[in-house]
Formats: structure tokens, C-alpha cells, sequence
């Protein structure tokens, strides 16, 4: 039998040029701090990018709409969630 958990494709780091498609703020209960989620649009693919505080560039968080280039990681191999590591307008 084959275990589809196991079978999927894991990504570990991605850069790209993106198109942001949406932004929101999420609290973090265990780390008692809010995230952005972005959702970004890059060659007919979504994703999710989390995007923490300490991480934010200087020119303000993408809106919708906006062209970026991002780079984006997981934190550890059993996670799948994204984290923006960088993130500049393009």
C-alpha cells in the first residue's frame, strides 16, 4: 500500500517572483504574536507565506495586487507551513 502523506513532494525553500493575491493577520496563541499570511500566486501555483514581525521589510507589508520577490522556507522538516525569510517589491 502506498502511504500518500509519505508520497507527497516536500518543499524546503522556494525564490521566485510572486503576485500577492491576499494578506491577513493571524494571532499566534502560543507565541502571544500575530503573523501575516500571505497568499502568493507564482506560475500557475498558491501558496501560503507566513510573515513574522521581525521579518517585515522597511517599505510596509505587500498589499493585494503587489509584485514581490520572496524567498520563502520551512522551519523544520515534519512542519509544512512556509516562512517569508526575505520578501522585497519587485
Amino acid at each position: 500500500m502506498l502511504n500518500r502523506l509519505d508520497s507527497r513532494l516536500r518543499l524546503a525553500y522556494w525564490q521566485d517572483d510572486f503576485t500577492v493575491l491576499n494578506v491577513r493577520q493571524v494571532y499566534v496563541k502560543p507565541l502571544n504574536t500575530s503573523v501575516t499570511e500571505l497568499l502568493l500566486y507564482c506560475r500557475g501555483r498558491h501558496t501560503l507565506g507566513y510573515l513574522t514581525q521581525s521579518r517585515e521589510p522597511f517599505d510596509g507589508i505587500p498589499k493585494p495586487g503587489d509584485k514581490v520577490s520572496a524567498t520563502l522556507r520551512i522551519t523544520r522538516p515534519d512542519r509544512w507551513r512556509l516562512f517569508v525569510q526575505l520578501i522585497q517589491k519587485v
